[in-house]
This record gives structure tokens, sequence and C-alpha cells, in this order.
């Protein structure tokens, strides 16, 4: 990425977009010299908050070269690894081949499983990448890439290639089962989708009919993935979302009750921030249990850079939606779509960090930039 970055640079000109860019980006890497906690932490975080963002930066300039079409080709290709090596993880793990297969995965889960605490949620559904957190972020990766590939579909040669990436999406999308990557993709849809929803009434009754299908394929299977402990955990965590019954949801309660609540009572404290190096399981001067989670996005940007970054970084994504109103009806309503569904699980989660804050602000601004009236 950084050879990408230096590459990019060169198209860079200086105008409000790129100006507020620098000076987020220039603002959260001053915080990697915060005195109140120790340096490597602090470091340890510029992959988490300040790499997302220099990532706008690649999409903003390589939006403007002549190459537009050779990247998305490029990404296309790349794409294809990447999601086929997820589709094959899954149905290894499911047919219980995972170390004849893929022994390295096998072995890796098997260390994380050894730990006391190891963030695996209940029903034993594999997280090929450890943890919870990093399997979440695979599938938003997978599920907005290939989303954004599918928006540019007719720059992509060849298209086959790329109607075979949306079918090992929906594959691998499935066989996951994780109830936050299928609610940000429902989200997605029914934004980038909505023009067509209210004016054009067979397109309606196509997306009606597909919506149904899927909800009685999910009801006749109920039984059986509610039993299975390979699915058990995540479909209970589906269930809860569909019917509303967040109250039953362990995850949320312990949200609700501790995380949430000890993020705001240090946000009250710290109008600047404690400092990104403290949102770690090396906290022990601000929580005696050593860990400050918020597993809310926007309360871990407060925190860590205080309410200045906040500010910063909400003006970043209120410029991404002023920039979309140029563009036309098919790209405007996917950029809508895209932030309110990063949006919303930034209540729960942290999207917009680490791989999935890359995908976001490259689409963000590669979006911005490329498509515009």
């Amino acid at each position: 990425m950084g050879g990408v970055f230096v590459y990019s640079i060169r198209y860079i000109k200086l105008n409000i977009i790129t100006t507020i860019l620098a000076f987020v980006s220039l603002f959260f890497s001053v915080y990697i010299f915060d005195p109140q906690y120790i340096l490597s932490a602090n470091s340890w975080t510029i992959k988490d908050f300040i790499i997302p963002v220099l990532t706008a930066y690649i999409g903003y300039a390589l939006a403007r070269t002549a190459k537009d079409r050779a990247i998305f080709r490029d990404v296309n290709f790349v794409y294809f690894i990447a999601v086929t090596y997820g589709v094959i993880q899954q149905i290894c793990f499911y047919m219980e081949k995972l170390g004849e297969v893929l022994p390295w995965d096998a072995s890796y889960l098997s260390s994380v499983l050894m730990k006391p605490n190891n963030f695996l949620q209940p029903g034993g559904l594999l997280r090929f990448f450890g943890t919870m957190n990093s399997f979440v972020e695979y599938q938003v990766t997978i599920l907005f890439l290939g989303a954004f590939l599918w928006l540019n579909r007719e720059k992509i040669k060849p298209s086959k290639l790329l109607f075979l990436n949306m079918s090992l999406m929906f594959v691998f999308l499935l066989l996951s089962l994780e109830r936050s990557p299928l609610m940000m993709g429902l989200i997605l849809m029914l934004f980038w989708k909505f023009k067509d929803l209210i004016t054009n009434s067979k397109k309606l009754l196509n997306y009606t009919l597909a919506s149904a299908f899927v909800s009685l394929l999910i009801i006749l299977s109920g039984d059986f993935l509610a039993s299975n402990s390979l699915t058990s955990g995540a479909y209970q965590r589906i269930y809860n979302v569909i019917t509303f019954d967040l109250a039953d949801d362990s995850a949320v309660r312990e949200r609700i009750n501790v995380q949430w609540k000890q993020a705001l009572e240090l946000a009250r404290k710290n109008y600047f921030g404690i400092g990104p190096g403290r949102l770690s399981p090396a906290t022990k001067e601000i929580n005696p249990e050593g860990y400050v989670g918020p597993h809310n996005n926007f309360l871990a940007i407060y925190l860590a850079y205080g309410f200045l970054g906040f500010f910063l970084f909400a003006m970043l994504l209120g410029l991404g939606i002023w920039y979309f109103s140029y563009l036309n009806d098919e790209y405007r309503y996917f950029g809508y779509g895209m932030i309110l569904a990063f949006a919303s699980m930034a209540m729960f989660n942290m999207p917009y960090i680490g791989k999935q804050g890359i995908v976001f602000f490259f689409d963000l601004w590669i979006l911005n930039r490329s498509k515009a009236l």
C-alpha cells in the first residue's frame, strides 16, 4: 500500500478535498507522540486510524488518471483470489476437512481456541482470521469491494470473471452467516436501488420475490441452523436482529451495560481524548480490567482524539456525502447506502478501521471522482 500511495501522490492537487484529508491525517498522526502513553502502542494504531484515511488519497488520485479501467480490472482479479480462498475455507470447515486441505488455517484456529479468551462466538462458527472482529472485517471487505466492482461493471473486462466473483461473494456471505455484513448489505441494497423500488413496478416485484425467497429459505432451514453446533450461535444472532429481540442478545447487553457505559464515562472526563494507544488491552491505569473497547467507532474516535478529532472525522464523512450530489443516480444512491451502512455498523462495531476502513475510504473517494456528471 505504501508504494501505491507514493505512486498516487503525484496526481494530487491542492484543493478542499486534499487539504481536509491532509489536515485529518496530520492531526491523527500527531497523537502518535502523545506523552500520556507509550510510543509503541500509539504507533501500532497507524494501521487502524491513519492508513484508512490515507487510502482516500489513493482512491481520489487513481480515479483522475488515465488508467481508470485498468484499476478495476486489477482489483477484480485480486478479488477473485480473496473470495475464492474464503469460500474454500468455509466449505472445508463445514465438511471438517480444514486440517487436510488448509492445515495452516487449522493450526492457527487450534492455537486461538487454546487461549482463555479466544473471542470465538458461541456456536463454533469458524473465524478464519482468528478473532471475531477479524472475521467480520474480512466479510465486510469482501461485501463492499464486490459491490463496488459491480457498480463499475461496464469498466471491467473480462465480464465473466466479474459474474463469477459476484456468485462467489453471495456463497461466501451465506456460508458465513454473520449478521453485521448481511445487515450492512441489506442497507446498501435498499438505498442503492431506492429509485428502482419507487419508480419501476417490475423491478419492485422482482426484488420483493427475491426477498421472499431468501426469507422462506431461512425459515425452512431455521431448525437445522439452530440445532447445528457449527451454526447455532451465528443463527441466533441473526434471529435476534430479524425479530428485534436484542434484549436477549448477550453481545448487545454487554455493550449497553459495560462497554458503552465505560466509554461514555471516559468521554465525559476527556474532551481531548485519551490517545489511540489506550484503546487496547493494555490500559490498566484507566480500567482495572485492562481493556478499553467501546465497540462503537464514533465513540472510539472521540476517545482516541477528543472532540476536535471527532469533528474532523465527521466533517470528512460530510464532505463525501456532499460530493455525492454531483453523481448520477446509481452512483449517488450507492454512496448514500454505503455511508449509512457503515454508520449503522459503527454504532456497534469498528468498521472505519483496518481493512474495512481502507475499503470504505477508497470506495468513497474513487466513487466521488470517477463518475461525476
